[in-house]
C-alpha cells in the first residue's frame, strides 16, 4: 500500500515544483551532514567498530522515515543509508553523498508526482 503521508506531500509538489526542488536539495545537505558527518563517526568512536555504526546509523537514517507510513518507507532508506555509510566509512565524501542523496530524492519524488 502507498503512504497517505507521501499522497499528500505528492499533491503539494505536483503544484509547486520549486518546493519539491528545495526540499530534495536540503533533505540531500541536512541528512547527509547529521547522518554521514556527524552521528556515523561518533558512533564508530563509541563502538569502535566502523562495521556496527555503518549499520546503527543506517537504521536510524530509515527510522527517521517511518512517519511516511509503511515498511518500504523505512527498508528503502536504511538499504541507501547503507550504500551512502560504507562510501563514507571508505573515502570521507560528504560532496559526492550530498549530491547523491539529492538525485535519489528528486528522482523518486518526480516518479511519484507523474505516476
Amino acid at each position: 500500500t502507498e503512504s497517505m503521508a507521501l499522497k499528500r506531500m505528492v499533491k503539494i509538489f505536483k503544484n509547486n515544483y520549486a518546493l519539491l526542488l528545495f526540499t530534495a536539495i536540503t533533505a540531500g545537505i541536512t541528512e547527509e551532514i547529521l547522518f554521514r558527518g556527524y552521528i556515523q563517526p561518533r558512533l564508530e568512536m563509541l563502538f569502535k567498530n566502523p562495521y556496527l555504526a555503518i549499520v546503527v546509523s543506517s537504521i536510524l537514517f530509515g527510522l527517521l522515515h517511518y512517519t511516511y507510513g509503511t515498511v518500504i518507507n523505512v527498508l528503502g532508506p536504511i538499504f541507501i543509508s547503507l550504500v551512502f555509510a560504507v562510501h563514507y566509512w571508505k573515502f570521507k565524501n560528504l560532496k559526492i553523498l550530498i549530491f547523491s542523496h539529492f538525485l535519489w530524492d528528486f528522482i523518486l519524488l518526480e516518479i511519484a508526482i507523474h505516476r
